[in-house]
């Protein structure tokens, strides 16, 4: 993954964004696990362009909301495709003056689409606080419509220019539940950030790395 964020005034960015994520060891299979034939190859890829804006001063604390539009494309063995989309989210933090931090958001919500839509919520506070150190735990799920659910407990530290944070993930979907573990080590340089995650693969798939880099543009 790859973004950018401009600061078009106080309170207001715009930003975009280019995401690519691909799986490489999918076997075919019939009746049997015996393999058939080589790999099937599975792709996709996401671009977004979006706009938030940051308010201080409500009763219910300092929040963020945003838009953004998306078009996402993918193949998978012989087939490709691609649909367009249009998410939303908010982030509320110090709700009602407590260190609570609340978020939500959508992923893929488009009626204009059968891509099957996400709905993400979560909450994390400090737990530790000491000069430029910060630990945060907290919880987060997301539903897609007819697939499925996640549910993730995790904590994060802070310290100076480096974020490291991970947790353990619960998925259930079509019956089958699976746990995963997700690691990440982001660091912080100027208006740079530079991040590496991991995370354990389900139904005997390998695990799956992200790599993101993103400048602020001021």
């Amino acid at each position: 993954m790859i973004g950018a964020e401009y600061r078009i005034r106080p309170g207001l960015s715009a930003a975009m964004s280019f995401a690519q994520a691909s799986v490489s060891d999918i076997i075919h299979t019939e009746s049997d696990p015996q393999s058939i034939g080589g790999e099937i190859p599975y792709g996709t890829s996401l671009l977004s362009a979006g706009l938030a804006m940051t308010r201080r001063g409500s009763s219910l604390g300092i929040w963020s909301a945003g838009l953004a539009a998306r078009y996402r494309w993918a193949t998978v063995d012989q087939d490709n495709g691609g649909a367009f989309s249009l998410d939303g989210g908010v982030i509320v933090d110090r709700i009602l003056g407590t260190p609570l931090r609340g978020a939500a958001s959508t992923f893929l919500l488009s009626a204009k689409s059968d891509e099957a839509a996400t709905f993400m919520a979560a909450v994390d506070a400090p737990v530790f606080r000491r000069d430029s150190t910060v630990v945060r735990a907290g919880y987060s799920a997301s539903v897609t419509q007819s697939r499925g659910r996640d549910d993730y407990v995790f904590t994060s530290v802070d310290y100076r220019w480096l974020n490291v944070s991970g947790g353990f993930d619960w998925t259930s979907a079509f019956g089958d539940q699976d746990r995963r573990l997700r690691l990440a080590v982001g660091l912080r340089y100027a208006s740079y950030l530079v991040a590496v995650a991991r995370e354990d693969g389900a139904a005997g798939l390998g695990a799956n790395y992200q790599f993101l880099v993103t400048r602020s543009i001021r």
